[in-house]
């Protein structure tokens, strides 16, 4: 019997409890179109965000979305041009021992109709609560989670914003033979 690799809770359309987080103004999101790769042998994932936003929103001089700190940008286009963002640490408000990146994409105030970002990294095992509390990758499988302070995927809420109704297009999860993946 395979193992169990991905319980992946995403509630499509509600991004109500994501981190309150310091940060900026960004565009609304219409749509996700997420890819993500699973090597829980290696502890790693890689993913891909293809983000569509709102053509009516104001998206003004740049675009500010936030991952987990344990995840690395590695390239970004906007509307499949390369661009470099900018990038810092953000401690979570009500946990500083938890850290997010915030990425700030300069747009010179253009209205862009996608984003891609790729993005890799792992997840190590919180020793706090139980394990299903948090998210990991390891020899085990995969846990991930899409509410609180689970950043596996760019979150374009800026602090204390009210949350939005987002189309999640398409989400492939691609796991390594004899695992299963759970989605939710």
């Amino acid at each position: 019997m395979p193992r169990i690799c991905g319980l992946i809770t995403l509630f499509v359309g509600m991004l109500l409890s994501m981190p309150v987080l310091a940060g900026t103004q960004s565009p609304r999101v219409a749509a996700y179109t997420l890819d993500v790769a699973f090597a829980p042998a290696a502890a790693t994932m890689r993913g891909e965000a293809v983000v569509r936003f709102d053509p009516a929103a104001s998206v003004g001089d740049s675009i500010t979305c936030y991952l987990h700190g344990e995840l690395s940008v590695d390239s970004v286009l906007i509307d499949g041009v390369p661009t470099v963002p900018s990038e810092r640490p953000v401690f979570y408000e009500f946990d500083y021992s938890l850290i997010a990146r915030e990425i700030t994409i300069s747009v010179g105030g253009a209205r862009p109709q996608s984003l891609t970002i790729a993005y890799s990294g792992s997840f190590n095992r919180s020793q706090s609560r139980s394990p299903s509390d948090y998210m990991r990758i390891d020899e085990s499988g995969v846990f991930l989670r899409a509410y609180g302070y689970s950043l596996w995927f760019p979150v374009f809420l800026p602090a204390r914003a009210d949350d939005y109704n987002v189309d999640f297009e398409r989400v492939t999860v691609r796991l390594p033979r004899g695992f299963t993946g759970v989605f939710v």
